[in-house]
């Protein structure tokens, strides 16, 4: 069985929650959602996974053990899926999710 190729210590944990949402997410065959961070690690992609046990993978590697990845479409804001459609967030006006876009529009 292929193993995942988990990046060294240090550079996983400059690989921050918070800047997650700008990111690129996919989902895998399990359902399990990843941060395709802009980071290169021996010339590849840097995977961030959701998963609070997970830790960061090359792009190939998360692909040879999960399978394909899924593009998720999501608000890269306030990272919601389920309101996020058509580039628009439905939550755009809610002022604790998107406090940047609520100031200017009161």
């Amino acid at each position: 069985m292929t193993a995942l190729i988990e990046v060294p210590e240090d550079l996983a944990a400059e690989i921050g929650e918070d800047a997650w949402n700008p990111w690129p997410w996919v989902t895998d065959r399990d359902g399990e959602t990843w941060a395709a961070s802009p980071i290169l690690w021996s010339g590849e992609q840097v995977m961030a996974p959701f998963a609070a046990d997970g830790r960061p993978a090359t792009r190939s590697s998360v692909e040879a053990v999960y399978g394909p990845l899924i593009d998720q479409p999501h608000c890269p804001i306030c990272g919601a899926t389920s309101s996020w459609r058509d580039g628009v967030c439905a939550r755009r006006l809610d002022s604790d999710a998107h406090p940047e876009q609520t100031r200017n529009t009161r």
